[in-house]
């Protein structure tokens, strides 16, 4: 059994709420051989003296262009063999990284391992889970599905190679995936091992309460659009409509499957 260095990358404004709670949910996987690494920009709210707390941290604290900058300069200082990206109101569930740690000897031909997801709110109680499905890159070229970015595993060489644009600040992790699906070889694992958090203080909390993208939000899709490949740029096209159409039945399939192996017990 082959126990890598994980480097676990954390973004962090103004955290001071939560943030502990995730350094926790690091420490409590009895996991040796991992490194934290928190990338604050500036904060004031008092975020810096819990960093404090704890010496095993590896943090800086500047102003940065926001959430993909924090991060790229998290990955680029990373030397762990798999990096795991853990934005700074969630947590890991409990033997989340010995989990993974089982499935990258398991599946040494894969570059990115997730798994699903419970959402919780302010006082860390479950509201409920999501279950994710299989890593499909024509899924995410036609806006159907990306699996989750915080919680999950990549390693380090893809992150290495290929960084997040610095432009995006809510959906990132969708334009990365669109630009890089292609590399991406993933796994998903049949476990809950992350815990994304659903409260006021998540820049994305309220789209998912609401349904309501702010604005900042819908210019981002609207960028987005020019990193998709050409046969998905135009959402009016009857090539893409009817494409969409064959995947989204694809998407629910999959979704309905994993949701009924999960509530069954196989």
């Amino acid at each position: 059994m082959h126990y890598p260095k994980i480097s676990i990358v954390t973004p962090s404004f103004n955290s001071v709420k939560y943030i502990e709670f995730c350094i926790q949910s690091i420490l409590v996987q009895d996991y040796k051989n991992f490194e934290h690494i928190i990338i604050d920009g500036n904060s004031t709210d008092g975020t810096i003296e819990i960093l404090k707390k704890y010496p095993h941290l590896k943090w800086i604290s500047e102003p940065d262009k926001g959430q993909s900058d924090a991060l790229n300069k998290g990955f680029n200082i990373a030397s762990g063999e798999w990096v795991l990206w853990l934005n700074s109101d969630d947590l890991l569930t409990k033997e989340a990284l010995h989990i993974y740690v089982k499935y990258i000897n398991k599946k040494p031909c894969m570059n990115f391992f997730y798994g699903h997801v419970n959402f919780i709110n302010e006082y860390n109680q479950k509201i409920r889970t999501v279950f994710q499905i299989p890593y499909s890159y024509r899924l995410t070229i036609f806006r159907l599905y990306i699996p989750p970015s915080t919680g999950s595993i990549f390693h380090k060489s893809i992150l290495h190679t290929h960084k997040l644009e610095n432009n995006f600040h809510y959906i990132m992790d969708v334009v990365w995936f669109i630009q890089n699906g292609k590399h991406v070889k993933g796994k998903l694992i049949n476990a809950v091992l992350s815990e994304f958090r659903i409260s006021k203080d998540n820049k994305t909390a309220m789209q998912i309460v609401t349904g309501q993208r702010p604005k900042r939000h819908i210019e981002e899709l609207v960028l987005s659009l020019k990193f998709y490949p050409f046969y998905a740029q135009n959402i009016r096209s009857l090539l893409y409509l009817t494409l969409r159409v064959v995947f989204k039945v694809e998407y629910y399939f999959k979704k309905l499957f994993m949701i009924a192996i999960n509530k069954i017990g196989i």
